[in-house]
């Protein structure tokens, strides 16, 4: 892995962590829980008792995973890290919370399976806007 994905990496995994304490920890944080099953609402840890560095590790390596697919396939431009991004965090969303669905009691519908795929593609299309353009910082333009 060169210097510019581990760069590119820290930056997602940042732009992560800011995205998801809005999207999930302002925006849709009532929506969440009203669609949540009283088990998961129960087991949910309280802000004050989140275990912080388990957080910080997980956006970081969201941010790494998109780093290293715009590395593989060469995104290097806003466009193309948003609808990259916006395609991985939709495959991705849906993996799990039909998984979740299939296989536990945490969700109380569907509901909420539509409502974090759709936050998914929001942020991960944002995350790999912010990867692509910086993976394409000093790129020199197409010839016309």
């Amino acid at each position: 892995m060169n210097t510019k994905t581990l760069i590119s990496g820290l930056i997602g995994g940042i732009a992560f962590f800011l995205l998801g304490y809005l999207i999930y920890g302002m925006v849709l944080m009532g929506m969440m829980e009203e669609h949540c099953s009283q088990a998961m609402k129960d087991m949910s840890r309280k802000e004050a008792d989140f275990v912080w560095w388990a957080l910080i590790v997980s956006n970081l390596l969201g941010g790494y995973l998109l780093a290293l697919i715009f590395s593989w396939s060469n995104t290097n431009s806003m466009s193309s890290g948003m609808s990259r991004g916006a395609m991985v965090g939709l495959l991705m969303a849906l993996m799990m919370d039909l998984q979740f669905y299939s296989m536990t009691t945490m969700y109380s519908d569907t509901t909420i399976i539509w409502i974090d795929a759709a936050a998914n593609v929001v942020m991960c299309g944002l995350v790999g806007a912010i990867i692509g353009w910086w993976n394409g910082r000093g790129a020199k333009p197409a010839a016309a």
